[in-house]
């Protein structure tokens, strides 16, 4: 696809196995010099967003096999896309020709094949774990590294830009409703999501985290309790099963920590639930290895 445009807005879409000679395999965005006088105002308002896009085997025989920007104002706001298997002989993923950053975030792929400026934060670089790509499914697995990744809005220069609250299939993004969205076009739809039966209050008055999150080997859940309750701590699989009671007894008010360790976990997202008392609380998190 390519663009002249200042304010585009790609969200949801699969770039899968395109070919082209320049301007970028699968999407190329380019704002004319030329028009940039008749566009001052508008620029102030409008900035090109690529949010929530699949880009996968594309290829460009020039530069940026699966972005490219070529602009004067306004780089494209990136972000909760996949990248992966792109070709190109300069810029694989994405190259901004341009000199001023394109913001690239939340997003997997190899930011060594970024090339040009930019910035940003929360990238993965891992195997996305598509179904079958290669006959059209390109929902992600249960595993993988991008579920639940992304993220739901992102701040830059003063402006907070959007995930789309429908996906690919137009199915409700996050989902489920509880997470952050996940990388990519199509949310997961294999789940059977059990959090329902967990019956969460989001009583404030239950204070807990866990960090790090995502995590590889352990993590610290930490919580703080009103007064003295009986407490549970309990960790669930995506499909509402109970892996592990971690807590089972009487706390006392106040402060309190659990090293949790991942060696009995696979890669994936968990939830975990805290029950003090008539109040619970539930958090995800996620492991990978």
């Amino acid at each position: 696809m390519k663009k002249n445009s200042y304010n585009v807005r790609l969200t949801n879409n699969i770039f899968s196995e395109n070919t082209a000679i320049v301007r970028g395999g699968a999407i190329g965005i380019f704002h004319p010099e030329t028009k940039l006088k008749l566009f001052t105002k508008s620029l102030k308002e409008n900035q090109p967003c690529v949010i929530n896009n699949t880009i996968i085997s594309n290829t460009s025989l020039n530069d940026g096999g699966g972005l490219r920007f070529d602009g004067y104002q306004r780089p494209p706001i990136i972000f909760n896309c996949i990248f992966w298997n792109n070709e190109a002989p300069d810029g694989k993923d994405i190259k901004n020709f341009s000199s001023l950053p394109l913001v690239v975030s939340y997003s997997d792929l190899d930011t060594n094949m970024i090339v040009g400026l930019w910035t940003g934060v929360g990238n993965i670089d891992e195997d996305p774990l598509l179904l079958d790509p290669q006959n059209g499914d390109f929902h992600i697995s249960e595993n993988s590294p991008c579920a639940a990744s992304g993220i739901d809005s992102l701040y830059v220069n003063e402006s907070i830009f959007c995930c789309p609250s429908l996906d690919f299939e137009n199915d409700p993004r996050p989902w489920p409703f509880t997470l952050m969205p996940d990388i990519g076009a199509d949310e997961i739809d294999e789940v059977n999501p059990g959090y329902p039966d967990f019956k969460e209050t989001n009583n404030h008055t239950l204070i807990l985290n866990n960090y790090p999150n995502p995590f590889r080997d352990q993590t610290t859940i930490e919580f703080t309790l009103p007064r003295e309750e009986k407490v549970t701590l309990k960790v669930f699989d995506l499909t509402g099963r109970e892996i592990e009671t971690l807590i089972a007894g009487y706390l006392s008010k106040g402060d309190h920590t659990f090293i949790l360790n991942s060696e009995n976990l696979n890669s994936g997202i968990y939830f975990y639930l805290l029950s003090a008392g008539d109040v619970s609380i539930t958090k995800k998190m996620v492991v990978r290895k």
